[in-house]
């Protein structure tokens, strides 16, 4: 939590800086925390005290958390201002609780800035005690004292900081050259607190009007002097007073030929005078219908509702791509096999059991895997014997083992000696191969690129004034330098995209359903109807008909079909109407074809009737937006 007071809000050398302390409660504060935080500045005498909240606050997590909070803040001296986001939980709370709020310091300082009177220099703030207004005749209502709950000009919400301001300022300005009337003993002299509040102008009591200002000229008599009169006005005022008697007289005939009941209406007597405009609203339609339209891949006939359709196809240059094999594996040591051979100097059949060791001059030893039953020398010749033996070691050093010469072993008469062919001993090792994945992982880093080319290069195969009919079919074509399972440190993916796609001429297909729909339309309407506007056509669906690529289109055509009429119609109109009253008039326009509305508007007519005179009646045709 940080305090401090307000210095920041006015700027160095400000002495209103001193009157305010702000409060900025971190998230982690507690209630108790803020509270004690508001007595402190309490202690320093502040007059107004800003608590700005955050957010997210675990002082107060619901409007009631605020409402109990509030119950602790009676009887305080320090007026509390709240800063608070415009989404906080509490704001409406606050509100209600008849704080203060602003939605942010910057809004609150420019309020401040322009509402907050300095303390005099000489002396301090003045309590209620201190100072009672003087009883004046001529003086202004008293300013609201601040222990009364303050209500700033205008509810500070979000970016109205400066609406508050320019209004404050718009009613300073006003106040400066408005004169506010003086009301006798309206008011009775109160006690007034000072504030650190700039108010506005006290309002004019309802039921009190300003004293007229009277001009010093009013008060001065004025002097009537005669006026010579001139020869000419003499016998202009004979000549008006011929036309006024010549007036009289054509009153007076009128008079004469008025009837027992009363004088004739105007009309009556000059029936020329009478004329009237009629204004005709034509009548207007509006139709829709759909159609269903085919796209075919052969020759199109406009008469059987059919348009043209037509395959694109295109292959994507190959790309490639490498990674790393990410499969592992290891091999275990293998051990070298061999042969041995062995001689029998005695007479009489030998065995060298199974399992026997033998080791040459480097210290490899192979073991015998087989009895080695040597049969019985004939001599000259020694009996002799080949059985397999393996190296003792697994491992690449078997290979080596050797024994050149017979070597005496094992029994008496017996010796041994090896073939040099020990071979595949192998010592363990681990290695890496090509996984599935690992095809795939390259497969799909190539698929989005490769992919867009191909629709890309559909789309350039288009012509002007067609469109794709359903979603283009796009095959990979995916080959790889190893197969999943072979060892190898990476693998190089090529891939190529196949992408077919048909199109129809949908220019062709709006036109056709428009021409049918207008053929349509002017069979229900008959003649004299025409296009209001162009008619506007959609296509709701596209399905595949058939496996030839026949596309079934449907297609919504609307439009607005309003009568025609024609300037020699008027004087028709007119001749029809002529002498007759309006409403007769009305109905008999209103049964002609075509006719939707019909207004008429009469001027100097006696009994709503329309001139006898044809062309005393204007018809104006309505145009329909």
């Amino acid at each position: 939590m940080k305090q401090d007071n307000g210095a920041a809000l006015f700027g160095a050398g400000d002495p209103r800086g001193a009157a305010i302390g702000v409060i900025e409660a971190a998230p982690e504060d507690d209630r108790q925390s803020i509270l004690t935080a508001i007595l402190t500045q309490e202690k320093l005498k502040r007059k107004q005290t800003v608590v700005v909240l955050p957010e997210q606050s675990e002082a107060f997590h619901s409007p009631l958390d605020f409402k109990e909070f509030a119950s602790a803040l009676q009887d305080l001296q320090t007026e509390l201002v709240f800063v608070l986001p415009a989404n906080s939980s509490i704001i409406r709370q606050v509100r209600q609780s008849q704080y203060q709020v602003f939605l942010s310091l910057e809004n609150y300082a420019q309020y401040a800035r322009q509402f907050l009177n300095p303390p005099p220099p000489d002396e301090e703030i003045a309590t209620e005690a201190d100072k009672t207004l003087p009883t004046d005749q001529n003086a202004p209502p008293p300013v609201p004292s601040d222990d009364a709950p303050t209500t700033p000009l205008a509810s500070p919400v979000a970016n109205e900081g400066d609406e508050v301001q320019e209004e404050a300022k718009k009613d300073d300005e006003e106040g400066e050259d408005e004169e506010i009337p003086v009301v006798p003993q309206l008011v009775s002299p109160v006690p007034l607190r000072a504030s650190l509040f700039r108010h506005p102008p006290p309002p004019v009591p309802q039921g009190v009007a300003p004293l007229p200002e009277q001009d010093a000229s009013d008060n001065e008599p004025s002097a009537i002097q005669p006026v010579p009169i001139n020869p000419r006005s003499r016998r202009a005022g004979r000549i008006w007073t011929l036309l006024a008697l010549l007036l009289l007289v054509i009153l007076l005939l009128g008079g004469v030929l008025g009837t027992i009941g009363g004088i004739l209406p105007v009309a009556v007597l000059f029936p020329s005078i009478t004329s009237a405009t009629v204004t005709i609203t034509p009548d207007s339609q509006t139709f829709q219908q759909s159609y269903q339209i085919e796209a075919v891949t052969t020759l199109a006939n406009h008469a059987q509702r059919q348009v043209q359709a037509r395959f694109l196809s295109m292959t994507t240059p190959p790309r490639t791509k490498t990674v790393a094999a990410t499969g592992t594996g290891s091999y275990p040591a293998q051990h070298a096999l061999g042969t041995l051979t062995f001689y029998n100097a005695l007479s009489e059949e030998q065995k060298v059991p199974e399992g026997t060791v033998f080791t040459d001059d480097k210290g490899v030893q192979v073991i015998s895997e087989e009895d080695a039953l040597i049969p019985a020398a004939l001599p000259p010749e020694e009996g002799i014997v080949t059985i397999q033996a393996r190296a003792l070691l697994a491992g690449a050093k078997g290979n080596t083992f050797q024994l050149t010469a017979p070597r005496p072993c094992c029994f008496s008469g017996i010796s041994v000696k090896g073939n040099d062919d020990f071979h595949g001993g192998r010592d363990a090792r681990n290695y890496t191969y090509v996984q599935q994945s690992d095809i795939e992982a390259a497969t799909s880093a190539l698929t989005a690129t490769v992919l867009s080319a191909g629709q890309n290069a559909l789309k350039a195969q288009m012509a002007p004034g067609e469109r794709v009919g359903g979603d283009p079919q796009c095959l990979p074509d995916v080959a790889s330098n190893h197969p999943a399972g072979e060892q190898a440190a990476n693998v190089t993916v090529t891939l190529q995209i196949t992408c077919t796609s048909e199109v129809y001429d949908i220019q062709t297909a709006q036109q056709l359903a428009e021409s049918l729909f207008k053929a349509d339309v002017e069979k229900r309407v008959g003649p004299g109807y025409a296009p209001l506007d162009h008619v506007a056509t959609t296509v709701n669906s596209v399905q595949k008909k058939d496996a030839s690529g026949t596309l079934q289109l449907q297609i919504t055509a609307m439009g607005a079909w309003s009568y025609q009429f024609q300037n020699e119609q008027k004087q028709t109109f007119a001749r029809l109407i002529a002498g007759q009253q309006a409403n007769q008039a009305v109905a008999k326009l209103l049964q002609q074809r075509g006719v939707r509305k019909a207004k008429i508007d009469l001027s100097l007519a006696y009994n709503n009737m329309l001139p006898a005179d044809p062309r005393r009646i204007a018809i104006i045709w309505q145009s329909l937006p």
